[in-house]
């Protein structure tokens, strides 16, 4: 089984190209969560895999609480993988998967990065369009040989450094206690179409009067909302409104 989140679709492209390769089911978190299916059957021999983005260097808040929460009914060490997606590195985001894997008494055999096209569109706009395509490309190759090391159910973890696991706790810190929902807004470009409520895995955006209104605190800080919007209609703070917008080609 595979399991993933994603916002723009990066991590999505990745988990379903593995799930096609060796077979295994594919299975969003962000459904999971909504449902509360947290206890897993596994079969014997069966692999399971995690494909999430890095946000702040860590774990995305979702995939946290999923992991907390979860029970691999029938483990007898099976192989568990993950693949990281990032626009740089991950510092010692897949050591906090370790971690919490490790305390459920599972452990984590295969880890890895993978660099996609970066998209935190609240600091930065995205990649052009050709550099988007070149990393798209670079991707694709990388993606290979993970799978091929998957296939072949290699034990590789990548060096977990004091200096990443400092740099993920510093900011990771920001993201623990920020994610806040208050600067997100809908622009006069807003068709009421919806897309932005069904797609929130926070549960965070409700329409009302026509408009999506943000009725919780905090949200993941998936980006979902802004990036794929039909009409570029969300917008957070004064910093969105003149970037771009970037999603997977798998999602369009």
């Amino acid at each position: 089984m595979i399991l993933y989140f994603t916002g723009t679709g990066n991590s999505y492209y990745a988990a379903k190209r593995i799930s096609e390769e060796i077979n295994e089911e594919l299975v969003s978190i962000s459904l999971l969560m909504e449902k509360n299916e947290v206890a897993i059957e596994l079969q014997e021999g069966e692999s399971l895999g995690f494909v999430f983005p890095v946000y702040y260097y860590g774990i995305p808040s979702i995939v946290k609480e999923f992991v907390e929460k979860l029970e691999l009914k029938g483990y007898k060490n099976n192989y568990i993988f993950t693949v990281i997606t990032c626009g740089g590195t991950i510092e010692g985001a897949g050591g906090q998967l370790k971690e919490l894997l490790s305390g459920k008494g599972y452990t984590l055999d295969f880890l890895q990065p993978l660099l996609m096209p970066d998209n935190y569109v609240l600091m930065y706009n995205v990649p052009s369009k050709e550099k988007t395509e070149a990393l798209l490309n670079k991707s694709e190759k990388q993606l290979k040989g993970i799978i091929t090391s998957i296939k072949a159910k290699e034990k590789v973890i990548l060096p977990l450094g004091l200096k990443g696991r400092l740099i993920t706790k510093v900011a990771y810190y920001f993201y623990k206690n920020g994610r806040s929902t208050k600067k997100f807004y809908a622009d006069d470009k807003c068709i009421s179409c919806g897309n932005c409520q069904s797609l929130c895995p926070s549960k965070a955006i409700e329409i009302i009067d026509g408009k999506p209104s943000w009725v919780k605190s905090q949200c993941v800080q998936c980006l979902a909302c802004i990036h794929r919007c039909p009409v570029e209609a969300i917008q957070y703070g004064g910093g969105t409104s003149a970037r771009k917008r970037y999603v997977h080609p798998s999602l369009k």
